[in-house]
């Protein structure tokens, strides 16, 4: 590989990082609006992180009118991706977040919005149907800090 060459694909290596480094940075200030160094920063940011905790207990699919005041949704950019327990995917034709792969349920039954993804569980039995694959990206959500202070329940969405 010749030097011009090097160098071609070091900036735009770069590039590529303060792009995604820019993505990141919105999606956490959108997710904590508060600057740091102010005394609600750390509330927002303990309700965030507990509004994480709570979707990776429950692993629910949650319909845009769910997630919007809940979650910053951030979407990966990766070439190959493997589903995993605790990810995400969102629809593309509806909006709706939907876990990508579930650990062991008794009964679970429950769709996105236009019903593209369809997850279906019985006594250990998994079964995850996609209409149209294209139209799902893996995303990763940021919990959002709770700009008026409320204070959900235990088990509440977070709300």
């Amino acid at each position: 590989m010749d030097p011009q060459r090097k160098r071609q694909l070091k900036a735009a290596g770069k590039a590529e990082v303060k792009r995604r480094s820019t993505a990141l940075y919105a999606a956490l200030d959108a997710a904590n609006p508060v600057k740091p160094g102010d005394p609600g920063w750390s509330d927002n940011y303990k309700e965030g992180v507990a509004r994480k905790h709570w979707l990776n207990r429950k692993l629910p699919t949650l319909w845009r009118a769910q997630w919007e005041p809940l979650f910053v949704v951030l979407p990966y950019e990766v070439s190959r991706w493997i589903p995993h327990v605790g990810g995400y995917i969102q629809c593309h034709g509806c909006g709706t977040v939907a876990p990508e792969a579930l650990p062991w349920r008794a009964f679970y039954w429950t769709r996105c919005e236009c019903g593209n993804v369809r997850w279906r569980c019985v006594l250990g039995w998994r079964r995850m149907r996609v209409r149209d694959a294209r139209s799902l990206v893996p995303v990763k959500l940021i919990g959002r800090g709770s700009i008026a202070g409320e204070q959900p329940g235990e088990d509440a969405p977070l709300s």
